[in-house]
């Protein structure tokens, strides 16, 4: 069962297969353009400079600034391709980015120009070019160093560059960007929401008042931290959603008119999605959960180790279908639209007596005990089961501060195993830590738990059935 939008969504509009993004961006027959004309001659002019000193199939780095869609759409129409570097990053993981996929030029705002020129010293391109963006009005180019505006200004006197025609489908296939970064960003991750509510007298401390959504993603939240987010801020829509990196955004959303708790949404236009069981057979029902497999046009190339690749072969599966590693479910909604539920990720899945458990639930249903400020579940080898479930526990302080270790792990394995099913029972496998190791974007690093636990003074009792 291949899974679409809404009926009352919108189609994309066409997908333009033979010319750059920023020639379709640009294209004088669209409807809704702003400025497009100084834009559209500013990025013919940073094209006709660039391309006296480049040859088109190499690759330009730069750290971004307000010109960065001119430049880059230049660097597009020459057939190059921008490597994008955050600027929260440190100048020897840029130098490490540089080595990877080497670029001729390199461009940098103002701010980041010390970081720049330390990357670039640090990289095996100590020679690569450096050129600083606009200078901000009102400042001096104290440098010297050749900005965007210069070569602007000398492109003026320049022939425009002739275009070489894409074949059929080039453009979806040749590299416009690398990305390397990824992660959820502006969004409220799941850990983040239960926080939230948890600590609800010291969020009614701040002035929520010009807050109307919050939109999470990162990770299942659950129907019950939903309403209990809901409590503590009853003003406030809460959407969720879910995307991932390689699809480049968001794919599906909760619409204000149609929140159904706990899920991700309706699938947003041009995505489709079918489910696959465990062992590769296309699930055709609602309520069943598989491994998602998504197609839509954001859909990225794939990963890419060498700047050699930027044009990669054709495929002769043009409906191609990305596995995205997340395991999900549909569920018809209040509305009889059919909403996406995610479960978890395919490799925090525990396998126990053939029957495969969603860490998730367990942990949404340990969150709601008082006891516990933070938790998280894997799954950890088992004789007999195949493998059994394990949660790592941080205890809320408030919460009886002076009960034990050993009685606290019996009324939270008592409070979980009396009311779960069997497969998601913990007994004592139940261990306390400080905190639960975090990405920077508030996602659980469960990868550093399964390294951590090998190094924990854990009772032996707590691995076993």
């Amino acid at each position: 069962m291949i899974s679409t939008p809404p009926t009352f969504l919108p189609s994309l509009p066409l997908v333009p297969l033979e010319e750059p993004v920023g020639d379709s961006c640009l294209a004088k027959n669209l409807a809704r353009t702003i400025g497009s004309d100084p834009a559209d001659k500013r990025a013919h002019f940073v094209e006709a400079t660039i391309d006296r000193a480049w040859t088109p199939d190499e690759i330009s780095a730069r750290v971004a600034q307000v010109d960065i869609l001119i430049l880059s759409w230049a660097i597009h129409r020459m057939g190059g391709a921008c490597l994008m570097m955050q600027p929260t990053s440190s100048a020897e993981e840029i130098a490490g980015h540089f080595d990877r996929v080497p670029p001729v030029a390199m461009f940098a705002s103002q701010e980041l120009l010390p970081l720049a020129q330390e990357a670039v010293q640090l990289s095996s391109l100590s020679d690569l070019p450096l050129y600083r963006l606009s200078v901000p009005r009102g400042m001096t180019n104290l440098s010297r160093i050749t900005t965007l505006d210069d070569l602007i200004e000398v492109a003026k006197d320049l022939p425009p560059v002739q275009k070489g025609a894409l074949s059929v489908n080039e453009a979806s296939r040749r590299v416009a960007y690398y990305c390397t970064t990824s992660g959820t960003s502006g969004f409220q991750v799941p850990p983040i929401m239960n926080a939230l509510w948890r600590n609800g007298a010291t969020l009614a401390q701040s002035d929520l008042s010009s807050v109307r959504l919050i939109v999470s993603g990162g990770g299942p939240l659950s129907k019950e931290a939903f309403a209990k987010m809901q409590a503590v801020c009853p003003q406030v829509r809460i959407l969720g959603g879910w995307g991932l990196t390689e699809t480049c955004g968001v794919r599906s959303l909760s619409y204000i008119s149609d929140i159904f708790p706990g899920s991700s949404g309706v699938l947003l236009p041009g995505v489709r999605i079918r489910l696959k069981n465990d062992n590769g057979r296309e699930i055709e029902t609602l309520e069943e959960m598989g491994e998602i497999e998504i197609a839509t046009p954001s859909l990225v190339c794939g990963y890419i180790d060498s700047a050699r690749d930027a044009l990669l072969p054709p495929t002769d599966n043009a409906d191609f279908w990305w596995p995205t590693g997340d395991v999900g479910l549909f569920r018809t909604g209040p509305s009889g639209e059919n909403h996406l539920f995610i479960v978890d990720r395919i490799r925090d899945m525990v396998k126990v007596k053939g029957n495969q458990v969603a860490p998730g639930q367990i942990e949404a249903y340990l969150i709601q005990h008082a006891a516990v400020a933070e938790t998280a579940v894997i799954g950890i080898p088992d004789e007999v089961a195949g493998e059994r479930v394990l949660a790592f526990v941080v205890r809320e302080p408030s919460y009886a501060p002076e009960t034990s270790e050993d009685d606290l792990r019996r009324e939270i394995r008592d409070y979980n195993d009396l009311e779960l099913l069997e497969v998601c029972r913990l007994q004592d496998r139940i261990i306390f830590i400080d905190q639960i190791p975090k990405s920077a974007s508030g996602k659980m690093l469960k990868q550093e738990l399964r390294k951590q636990l090998s190094s924990l003074d854990v009772p032996s009792p707590l691995l076993s059935t």
